[in-house]
């Protein structure tokens, strides 16, 4: 799911290796998973939009539908940062 995948994404950041996010424009899909990565990392949708637009000198998402899809879906975005440390835990504890 987009939940796992940014969070895998997230976890691979969080380790100091580099991750390249790339689509045709580099604004509507990059800036949509980008968002992703950043709500594991603690940011709000707006915050998140808002870091990539500056980082990238254009505004992000591409569409009203991608930041709203973001929106929506970010307490399952979140749900799957807790899940990956709840797998992490119990292979730790094997």
């Amino acid at each position: 799911s987009f939940a796992r995948f940014t969070y895998k994404l997230y976890k691979t950041t969080e380790k100091g290796l580099n991750t390249a996010v790339h689509c045709r424009a580099g604004i509507g899909r990059t800036g949509v998973v980008s968002a992703g990565i950043l709500l594991h990392a603690g940011f709000e949708p707006a915050a998140a939009f808002e870091h990539i637009t500056k980082a990238r000198g254009v505004a992000v998402p591409d569409t009203d539908a991608q930041r709203e899809w973001i929106i929506t879906h970010r307490q399952e975005i979140l749900a799957a940062k807790q899940t990956g440390r709840n797998q992490q835990a119990t292979r730790r504890t094997r």
